[in-house]
């Protein structure tokens, strides 16, 4: 596989606080664009160039958080997965799902958030909210149809620092005492579909992401150091 550098571009934002990057390239007009987060909303840069363009959609009232805004696409074409201010919307439906992302004691600007597009018809959400305690959604849309959501919580000892989504229904998650549990959405719970691991390490997990070539959890610390994980079979 060869990579090849076509143009790069930077753009300069406002003060405003930034939220982070959203994990999309928007296809869906003629030009593609790039989102920014921000406490002003979202702003979509069009590419190349980076220029930003109007978007007819008024401000959220909401607060300010983490903004995802995924495509799926299905049988029956492209739709538009959005979660924001503890809500999720798909195409023209909306559910609220009680949470929003948060990083409590963390270091990162933005609350990170875990997604997996299980199906076209399903997507997961996972993330830290009240207290740390870690939080897992479940999407389930179909045509024609109110979107339907599950979802689960788990607390542990101290909280949790870090979450992500393995495989559909299975989420990994860091506590504050750096240790690994392995969690699997049974009916209405968690429960533990493997024995945890305690990382051997003084710094403290910030976050941590699948590597599902290597079978490994890749967990950032907060001195820049990268711990890795294997994921038990």
């Amino acid at each position: 596989m060869e990579f090849k550098l076509s143009f790069r571009e930077r753009v300069v934002t406002s003060s405003d606080t930034v939220y982070g990057l959203l994990p999309l390239i928007d296809q869906s007009q003629r030009q593609a664009a790039v989102g920014l987060s921000s406490s002003n909303g979202v702003t979509w840069y069009g590419a190349p160039g980076l220029i930003a363009r109007a978007e007819p959609v008024p401000k959220s009232p909401l607060p300010p958080t983490t903004h995802l805004r995924l495509r799926i696409v299905g049988n029956g074409g492209e739709s538009t997965f959005t979660f924001h201010g503890g809500s999720v919307s798909w195409d023209s439906n909306r559910a609220y799902v009680g949470w929003m992302p948060e990083a409590p004691g963390s270091t990162l600007l933005t609350p990170p958030v875990a997604w997996l597009v299980a199906s076209p018809n399903q997507v997961e959400l996972a993330g830290l909210y009240d207290n740390a305690a870690l939080y897992w959604t479940e999407v389930t849309g179909r045509l024609n149809q109110p979107l339907t959501t599950r979802t689960l919580t788990f607390v542990a000892p101290g909280g949790f620092r870090a979450v992500t989504l393995w495989r559909a229904g299975q989420v990994a998650g860091v506590t504050a005492t750096n240790r690994v549990l392995w969690l699997r959405a049974r009916g209405g719970r968690f429960e533990e579909w493997a024995l945890g691991v305690d990382m051997p390490a003084v710094a403290r997990a910030v976050a941590c992401f699948p590597s599902r070539s290597t079978n490994e959890l890749l967990v950032v610390l907060e001195d820049g150091h990268l711990a890795r994980i294997p994921v038990p079979a």
